[in-house]
């Protein structure tokens, strides 16, 4: 069995290699269980993002212009992912406040309901109070 050691620079590129593989993985929800359903509830999104950077040193004008080129592709890369992950993020803020939206508007509409039941059974209870109170009465 053959041992080698593991540099410094091994150590974190396998790190990053793990951190890129799992990134997706990486969106991290919390919710308060304490307070969920009764007031609010509380949600922190956290998306933890890790940036590769490889500064090699070359020498000439085609290696510095090369890596000139990969800078801007990775800016461009890191842009593109911040401006996915705000997309993603925007859309399930989208969701949240739809579904509160509906879950107050039913909450409207069983209210509504429920006033429209007790005004016709208060209205039919004084139709038949004001009738028997008008109401004359014969003596045989």
């Amino acid at each position: 069995m053959v041992r080698t050691k593991m540099t410094m620079t091994m150590m974190i590129e396998l790190l990053v290699s793990l951190f890129e593989f799992f990134r997706s993985m990486l969106t991290i929800q919390m919710t308060s269980e304490f307070l969920s359903g009764f007031l609010i509830d509380i949600q922190v999104n956290l998306n933890i993002l890790c940036i590769q950077s490889h500064y090699l040193i070359r020498n000439g004008p085609d290696e510095s212009m090369t890596d000139q080129l990969i800078e801007a592709s990775q800016n461009l890369m890191l842009d593109l992912e911040a401006l996915s992950d705000h997309q993603s993020f925007m859309r399930s803020r989208e969701r949240d406040h739809r579904e509160l939206s509906e879950k107050i508007f039913a909450r409207v509409v069983r209210w509504t309901l429920l006033e429209a039941v007790v005004l016709i059974v208060v209205s039919g209870g004084q139709v038949v109070y004001l009738r028997k109170f008008f109401e004359k009465r014969r003596r045989f």
